[in-house]
C-alpha cells in the first residue's frame, strides 16, 4: 500500500496542468484544446487561463496523465494554480482541479483507501461514466502553500468559480492503450545471442507457449537489479512450457557485449540473450528500459508490454494469458512519460499552442558550447529508464516528478566522443548540462 501511495503521490505532482490568472472564460468561445486520451479525457481550458511563455501569471504545463501503475484501473490528471511556474516547488503551486478515473473492475479497497483520499484535496463529485470507467472530480483546496501570498490566495480563489465550467465543457470517455496496437503483431528477425551464434525467431519462439521478450540495455540500472530475479522467474515458468528471453538494446559494440554477459554470470542468468535485430525498430515500440513484451509460438504478440522493472507482474501476466483472460494490460511506471509520447495536439483559436515546460532538461553542448543535436540521452529513476534525443536546441525533455534520477550520455551523435559519466539530476527538477567533447 505505501509503494502504490507514493506512486500516486509521484503522479499528482506529474499529471498536471499550470493553470494561469485572468477573469472571463468560455465568452468569447476561444480556447485551448487539450485531448488526453490516455486518460480518457478532452479538456476545454478557455484561453484566458492559457498563457503562452514568456507571458505575465504563468504558463500550462501538459506533463504526464496516464494509469497509476500495473492494471490498478486508477487514472490521475491534475491541473495546478503556480502564481510562479518557473520554480516548480511544492511550496509554489496548490491543486486546482483533479480528475480521477476509475476502471469497474479496480480495487475498491484500495481506490477508497483513507490514506489516498488525503491525496486528493476536496470533495470527491462523481462525473459521468463511459464504458468501464466512470469519471471523478475535486475541486480546489481548503489549504495552501506556505510560499502564497494573500494576493496568491485571492487570484486563486477567484479562479475556482471557473472550474465547474471546465468540468462541463470536458468530454469523458474511457482511457486508451497506447500499446494495444501492437498486440497481434508478428515478429519476425534473424539474429545472434551474446554468443554470437544465429538465432531465428521462429525457432526460438516454437519453443514456448509464451515467451516474455525483456529488453533492456547495459547502462539501465532498473534492468541490471532484475535480472536475478527474472532468473528465477525463468526457472519457474518452464513446468508451465513458457520461457524468457533477453534482447539487449546496446548490442552494438563488443564493449556492451560483454559487459553484458558478465552481468548475466554474476546475475545466475539461465536464458539465452540475443543482440539486437538490424530491423528493432520495426518490431518493437519502447519508451524506456526495461520493456517486456509477450509472444506466442507463432511469433505473435499476445499481449501489451510493461514498461519498467516490475518484477511481480511478470508471472501473473502470462498467467492470465495461458488461461485465456483478457489481454493484458500494460502501464508505464509512474513517474516516467515515454519520450515520443504526446499528451495530444493542443490548439488555441486555430493556432498551434505554445510549447509546455517541463521537469527535467538534459543540454548538450560542445566543448565551444554551441547546442548538439542528436544526441541520445538516458533518463533513470529506480524502476525505469527512459531516452531522448536532444533537439537542435541541444535540449532533451523529460517530464518527470521531482526526484532522484541519474542522467547519461547513451550514444552521442557522429563525430563526438563516448562519455560513461553518470550524473545526478536536481531531486526537485531543473537543468543538467553534459559538454560533448569531439572523438
Amino acid at each position: 500500500m505505501k509503494k502504490l501511495i507514493s506512486v500516486l503521490l509521484a503522479v499528482l505532482m506529474l499529471a498536471s496542468l499550470t493553470v494561469c490568472a485572468s477573469a472571463d472564460a468560455f465568452t468569447d468561445g476561444d480556447v485551448v484544446e487539450l485531448p488526453l486520451p490516455e486518460v480518457g479525457m478532452t479538456l476545454q481550458i478557455p484561453s484566458e487561463l492559457y498563457c503562452g511563455e514568456g507571458e505575465a501569471g504563468g504558463i500550462v504545463e501538459v506533463l504526464i496523465a496516464e494509469e497509476v501503475g500495473y492494471k490498478s484501473g486508477v487514472y490521475l490528471t491534475q491541473l495546478i494554480y503556480s502564481p510562479n511556474p518557473d520554480v516548480f516547488e511544492a511550496e509554489n503551486y496548490a491543486p486546482y482541479l483533479t480528475f480521477i478515473c476509475l476502471r469497474d473492475d479496480c480495487d475498491q479497497a484500495v481506490a477508497s483507501d483513507p490514506e489516498i483520499a488525503e491525496m486528493i484535496p476536496g470533495d470527491i463529485y462523481e462525473l459521468t461514466t463511459a464504458g468501464r470507467y466512470s469519471h471523478y472530480a475535486a475541486i480546489g483546496t481548503d489549504s495552501y502553500p506556505d510560499g502564497f501570498t494573500q494576493a496568491n490566495i485571492n487570484e486563486y480563489q477567484s479562479f475556482l468559480e471557473l472550474a465547474d465550467d471546465i468540468i462541463y465543457y470536458a468530454s469523458y470517455g474511457e482511457p486508451e492503450d497506447p500499446y494495444a496496437e501492437a498486440v497481434g503483431n508478428v515478429v519476425s528477425f534473424e539474429t545472434t545471442d551474446l554468443d554470437g551464434n544465429s538465432i531465428s525467431s521462429a525457432d526460438l519462439f516454437a519453443r514456448h507457449e509464451i515467451t516474455m521478450v525483456n529488453i533492456w540495455e547495459t547502462g539501465c540500472g532498473a534492468c541490471k537489479g532484475e535480472l536475478a530475479e527474472l532468473a528465477e522467474i525463468n526457472s519457474r515458468l518452464g513446468s508451465m512450457g513458457c520461457g524468457i528471453v533477453g534482447l539487449l538494446w546496446d548490442s552494438d559494440s563488443q564493449e556492451n557485449i560483454d559487459e553484458a554477459q558478465q552481468l548475466m554470470r554474476e546475475a545466475g542468468g539461465n536464458y539465452i540473450t540475443l543482440c539486437s535485430p538490424e530491423n528493432f525498430d520495426d518490431l518493437f515500440q519502447i519508451s524506456g528500459f526495461p520493456t517486456s513484451y509477450f509472444i506466442d509460438r507463432n511469433g505473435q504478440i499476445v499481449g501489451t508490454p510493461i514498461c519498467g522493472a516490475m518484477v511481480d507482474k511478470y508471472e501473473t501476466a502470462i498467467h492470465e494469458l495461458l488461461s485465456g483472460g483478457d489481454t493484458v494490460k500494460g502501464g508505464n511506471t509512474a513517474g516516467a512519460r515515454p519520450f515520443s509520447a504526446q499528451a495530444g495536439a493542443m490548439k488555441v483559436g486555430g493556432k498551434a499552442a505554445p510549447a509546455a515546460n517541463s521537469g527535467y532538461q538534459i543540454i548538450c553542448l560542445d566543448e565551444d558550447g554551441n547546442p548538439v543535436e542528436g544526441a541520445m540521452i538516458q533518463f533513470c529513476s529506480d524502476e525505469m529508464c527512459q531516452m531522448g534525443k536532444t533537439d537542435e536546441d541541444g535540449i532533451a525533455v523529460f517530464d518527470s516528478a521531482p526526484g532522484h534520477y541519474t542522467v547519461h550520455l547513451l550514444k552521442p551523435p557522429a563525430g563526438y566522443a563516448k562519455d560513461s559519466t553518470e550524473y545526478e539530476a536536481p531531486e526537485l527538477g531543473g537543468e543538467v548540462t553534459i559538454v560533448l567533447k569531439a572523438a
